[in-house]
C-alpha cells in the first residue's frame, strides 16, 4: 500500500505477531504506546486549540483519531473557552 516508503529496520519497528524483528529490538519497553500517544496528540491538535478532555481508544490510528476531531465539529461537541475563563475548569485540570 506504499505506506512506509523510505522505511527500513534502522528507522522503523517491524513486528511479526507480538515481537519486534529488529536486531536491536525496541529502544523502550513501552515504545509502541509512546508512539500511539504522540500520534493521538498530533491528530487531536487538528481541533485548532488546546484540548481539555478525556480521550480513550483501543488500538487507535490516524484515521480513528481524525474521525474523532471531525465528529466533534460535525456534532458541535466542543466549547471554545477564552483563556481568561479557564479558571472555572480548575477542578477538571487538577
Amino acid at each position: 500500500r506504499s505506506l512506509a516508503q523510505g522505511a527500513d529496520l534502522t528507522n522503523s519497528l517491524v513486528f511479526n505477531d507480538d515481537r519486534a524483528l529488529n536486531l536491536d529490538g525496541m529502544r523502550f519497553k513501552d515504545e509502541v504506546i509512546r508512539h500511539k500517544i504522540l500520534d493521538a496528540i498530533g491528530d487531536l491538535s487538528l481541533i485548532g486549540g488546546p484540548f481539555m478532555g478525556h480521550y480513550e481508544a483501543i488500538r487507535p490510528g490516524h484515521t480513528l483519531n481524525t474521525q474523532v476531531v471531525l465528529q466533534a465539529f460535525l456534532q458541535n461537541a466542543f466549547e471554545w473557552v477564552p483563556v481568561e475563563q479557564l479558571s472555572k475548569y480548575t477542578d477538571v485540570i487538577a
